[in-house]
């Protein structure tokens, strides 16, 4: 084994982005393949505080994980080329990516029609507006690419992010979504009080405004974050509704207390319905959530539960 070194023994560890928000990458080996990087000793995630009973805990928890990965948002804004170079030389690409949204917004209402659910009409342009989010090229961000709450470590000092397996450049508005919905893709989905959820999101978009002015105005940053928000739950949906079909699943195969899919499947739906009937936006989308609601009504399961410190 041969592991090329990143840093020199008298050199700081050297770390892609600025800051030190995730850990230092001291060594590569790309035959075997091994990487090697600083141990962050022991230290809580945010899925930890989430889970547990201390409201304060978990508030300053929420705003510390967003805030740091806005100011990554920005902090890296400018180097994509960088990355991308990086990412040839060590690959793989990133899984996700344009052509795997769009394949899943083009499934929709054949999914749609197993489900019992008649498309709506006008669901092709909205599908085509949601996928916008790709390729307008306005405001990407370097992200490491699944923010969910257990892939970072909270530490005295700072937030320490770790998972970098789906990192890439991608709309500032995919990442933002998490902080409202929240947690687009993870098992650890309980609801926010709303306000924690504001404050969550302002934090966010703060940082990431020091980059990008313009996603200071309402009307560029609230559109953009509803269509990411729904090719979040587009994608979700497909991915998980053809699992508890037959019958309801935990979330995570250990860890409690955690809500079932049924119930992070409809609160999706109705979140984002709400979310679109509120303002007019992508209509013939919000009228397929409202379908997907009708056809599980039988489900009859509880509503999503706030997270445990505020229960």
């Amino acid at each position: 084994m041969r592991l090329t070194p990143v840093a020199r023994s008298h050199q700081k560890p050297r770390r892609w982005h600025s800051g030190s928000r995730a850990r230092a990458f001291w060594g590569v080996d790309t035959e075997f393949p091994l990487i090697v990087m600083e141990d962050l000793g022991s230290a809580p995630s945010l899925a930890d505080l989430l889970l547990g009973e201390d409201a304060q805990a978990a508030r300053s928890a929420m705003l510390a994980w967003a805030r740091g990965l806005g100011k990554l948002a920005a902090d890296t804004v400018g180097r994509q080329a960088e990355f991308d170079s990086l990412r040839k030389r060590y690959g793989p690409r990133a899984f996700l990516d344009q052509a795997w949204h769009e394949q899943r917004c083009d499934g929709l209402a054949d999914f749609l029609a197993n489900a019992k659910v008649q498309a709506p009409a006008g669901l092709d342009d909205d599908l085509s507006q949601v996928l916008t989010i790709w390729d307008d090229g306005r405001y990407p961000v370097f992200s490491p690419g699944d923010l969910c709450p257990d892939n970072n470590l909270l530490t005295e000092n700072d937030l320490r992010v770790f998972d970098f397996e789906g990192a890439s450049y991608h709309s500032v508005f995919l990442d933002a979504a998490y902080t409202v919905m929240p947690f687009a893709t993870c098992w650890c989905v309980f609801r926010l009080p709303p306000q924690i959820r504001r404050e969550t999101e302002a934090a966010f978009r703060h940082e990431v405004c020091a980059a990008y002015p313009a996603l200071s105005d309402d009307e560029v940053w609230r559109p953009g974050l509803r269509r990411a928000a729904a090719l979040w739950t587009i994608d979700m949906t497909i991915l998980v509704l053809p699992r508890v079909r037959s019958e309801d699943r935990a979330m995570h195969p250990v860890r409690r207390p955690i809500p079932s899919m049924r119930q992070l499947l409809r609160y999706r739906w109705q979140w984002l319905a709400e979310q679109l009937e509120s303002t007019g936006d992508l209509p013939a989308l919000a009228q397929a959530m409202r379908g997907l609601l009708e056809v599980t009504e039988h489900w009859n399961v509880p509503p999503l539960p706030l997270y445990p410190p505020w229960q």
